[in-house]
């Protein structure tokens, strides 16, 4: 999967629920529960997070909205888990332990705390308090990405291929003279020397790098 894909992932608007909604919800302090409000809350089937001493309704609903909205488009989400209650259950406590509280005058340091402060004043489901709760969903889905996404896991370990592009790599004229460098086999000297060769080797690293990474680039055989 290259990065694109994942920014298309995190950024297409399908996958997010309704901007207000999300920042109403998020803002979920959390309430303590008598023994019959649990009771009560068992007999209607209202549900919870229990977070840190806290019962968290309107976090549930959030996760439980972002997760009907995925599954409506699941042909965007293919390896969406079928355990809804586990995956709400996931969402919730990442929502809740990655949420950023900022106080009202300071919302501005947050790259996105215009959108939150609009968000803050059209809300007609909270109390003005002097501080809210920001998390975006791109952050959100960018941590699930890598669960949701098929073969994305797969993708990303090393191959035969790998390893015999990187040593074609390694031997070629342009980094092989960087080669005792990178493996750090270099011969002791003055300490302008110790520089010297640190400088080489992360020259070395980095050149071995781009050219991995660059797919235009082709791996010569050995004359």
């Amino acid at each position: 999967m290259s990065s694109s894909t994942k920014i298309e992932f995190i950024s297409n608007k399908l996958r997010h629920v309704d901007e207000q909604t999300w920042f109403d919800h998020l803002q979920d302090d959390g309430d303590d529960m008598t023994k019959e409000e649990k009771t009560a809350s068992k007999k209607t089937g209202l549900k919870q997070v229990f977070f840190k001493g806290l019962f968290h309704k309107y976090i549930y609903e959030l996760g439980l909205n972002f997760y009907t909205n995925l599954q409506k488009n699941e042909n965007l989400v293919p390896k969406l888990p079928k355990n809804k209650f586990d995956t709400i259950k996931c969402v919730s406590e990442y929502k809740l332990l990655n949420r950023t509280k900022f106080l009202i005058a300071d919302a501005h340091n947050h790259p996105e705390g215009a959108v939150f402060l609009e968000l803050w004043a059209s809300s007609k489901k909270i109390n003005k308090n002097d501080s809210v709760f920001i998390l975006l969903q791109q952050d959100l889905l960018s941590n699930f990405y890598k669960f949701w996404v098929p073969n994305e896991r797969e993708a990303m370990k090393h191959t035969p291929d790998d390893k015999l592009r990187l040593t074609g790599i390694l031997l070629s004229n342009q980094v092989c003279n960087y080669l005792p460098y990178v493996m750090g086999i270099t011969a002791g000297g003055s300490w302008q020397q110790l520089d010297a060769s640190r400088g080489h080797q992360a020259l070395g690293c980095n050149l071995a790098l781009d050219l991995f990474t660059d797919l235009k680039y082709t791996v010569q055989l050995p004359e």
